[in-house]
């Protein structure tokens, strides 16, 4: 009789993909292990019959001694995650147990957007990179800034959910986001924000993402391109992911797949579900934004790719740690585009009309991750949407009309802050 999985999480993501990864081990009754940080604001739905060991993830040498003592009690056969900030430490974890998984240095290539810019210069893949420098001063970062360029895109190294990512202007805007931004030491799950910051040439051109899949020592699958669509105008922020439709089918899908394949591999990037954005200039070229070498979050990659493709991107995941042979047959099942719930002004969250919108046509899946009472506020990022909804179509125009439509009947109460 065969042995039972154990998969173990280096925690997990609380917006879709999260849920549908453990949801897929938990129907094929593998055994579960998460460790994380803080026990108590998992989800009970989300921990359900799951093995729950609460241990500080950012410090390497208690996590590896927290999974070292489950491994003695239930031989893990898997270690993965579906958050973003915890790819280079289950990637870490994987090799110390020499389990399947991509090299601790591509997880942290892919996690660090500096280091993922100088590892393609130093691959010769550096026309797939904007114009950029890590400034460690405001000196540097003004004297770097004038032969990059304005506009630039000001970023920091290790954030996500484009939280400090600003376009600037000019030296008095540097100077500004510098002043703003350097007191930001720490992220959300207690790890360090690395010091300098990153300037970028700022690509004036449509925002795409590559969704592709990879098992373990097989070959990569792509599933499609997704399009950042333009959902509120000038009044939106531009690096807010505010509307996404799955899939794009846009001319040069195969030159950006082409590319960014080379990409990948240039940074080892050899399994699990990748998500990478990039934008295409006005003279065609393709120029990434980012390699995040997880999958697509914000219920992208959990609920938009799968309903348009057939594709089980949480089994997927699963099973590439696993070392499975993935069988992946994309289909064409149409499109679907996400939509982010979010705040209309500065205030405090109380509720959204979430049985409303499930009533709305084509509507099929509303989540809202924002408790009650937290702070509210028009997106400036990603980190401000309260939750998503995924709207289903025919094809990319009718998914976004729909979503449209939808959007228009979202209620969100806020009571003054």
């Amino acid at each position: 009789m065969a042995k039972t999985p154990h998969v173990a999480f280096v925690e997990a993501s609380m917006t879709g993909a999260g849920h549908t990864t453990i949801r897929y081990c938990r129907n094929r009754g593998y055994s579960i292990t998460l460790f994380c940080r803080n026990p108590d604001k998992m989800p009970a739905d989300l921990v359900e019959g799951v093995r729950v060991v609460g241990v500080d993830t950012t410090d390497h040498g208690a996590l590896l001694a927290a999974v070292i003592d489950i491994h003695g009690q239930l031989p893990i056969d898997a270690i993965t995650t579906t958050n973003d900030f915890f790819v280079p430490e289950a990637a870490l974890m994987a090799s110390e147990l020499r389990l399947p998984g991509m090299g601790y240095l591509a997880a942290s290539s892919g996690r660090n957007k500096f280091l993922m810019r100088l590892r393609l210069q130093r691959e010769g893949l550096d026309e797939l990179n904007p114009r950029f420098c890590l400034a460690k001063s405001i000196e540097e970062a003004l004297e770097r800034a004038e032969d990059i360029g304005y506009p630039l895109i000001a970023k920091l190294q290790n954030a996500n959910d484009s939280i400090g990512v600003v376009r600037v202007g000019s030296a008095s805007q540097l100077r500004s986001y510098w002043q703003d931004w350097q007191t930001y030491t720490e992220l959300s799950t207690g790890q360090k924000v690395m010091k300098g910051f990153l300037l970028e040439e700022f690509i004036d051109g449509p925002e795409y993402s590559l969704e592709t899949v990879q098992g373990y020592g097989q070959a990569r699958k792509v599933l499609g391109v997704t399009a950042k669509e333009d959902f509120l105008g000038e009044d939106g922020n531009a690096f807010t992911e505010l509307s996404l439709t799955f899939p794009c089918h846009m001319s040069q899908s195969d030159q950006a797949a082409d590319l960014i394949g080379q990409a990948l591999d240039a940074l080892g990037i050899n399994c699990g579900v990748v998500h990478t954005e990039f934008r295409v200039t006005a003279s065609g070229q393709i120029k990434i934004l980012e390699i995040n070498p997880r999958m697509a979050g914000d219920m992208l990659g959990s609920h938009a790719v799968p309903r348009a493709t057939g594709v089980d991107t949480a089994g997927a995941l699963v099973e590439a740690a696993l070392g499975t042979e993935l069988r992946i047959s994309v289909r064409d099942n149409g499109a679907a585009t996400i939509v982010g719930l979010h705040a209309p002004r500065e205030g405090v969250f109380r509720r959204i009309n979430t049985d409303e919108l499930l009533q709305q046509p084509g509507v099929f899946e509303v989540m809202v991750w924002a408790p009650l009472g937290t702070p509210a506020r028009f997106p400036r990022s990603n980190a401000d949407l309260l939750g998503r909804m995924v709207v289903a179509g025919s094809d990319r125009e009718d998914a976004i009309s729909t979503a449209r439509s939808a959007y228009r009947r979202m209620v969100v109460d806020v009571d003054p802050a």
